[in-house]
């Protein structure tokens, strides 16, 4: 994947994680994080990439 198609995962990532939670939603942080390997949890020795999910930007504009 491209870093474009990182960040647009995460976007469609983080609208998901909003839908989910809906009106309930409490959640204003979250971190996206890809690694190579998709059985392993990430650790500090392994290559990843993180992405801000930016959840309180995506609630601030269901609330208008």
């Amino acid at each position: 994947m491209t870093d474009a198609q990182q960040q647009e995962a995460a976007k469609n990532i983080a609208q998901i994680v909003y839908n989910i939670y809906d009106a309930n939603n409490y959640l204003d942080k979250g971190t996206l994080i890809l690694t190579e390997s998709e059985t392993e949890l990430p650790n500090a020795s392994m290559p990843s990439k993180t992405f801000d999910l930016h959840l309180a930007e995506i609630v601030k504009e269901h609330e208008k």
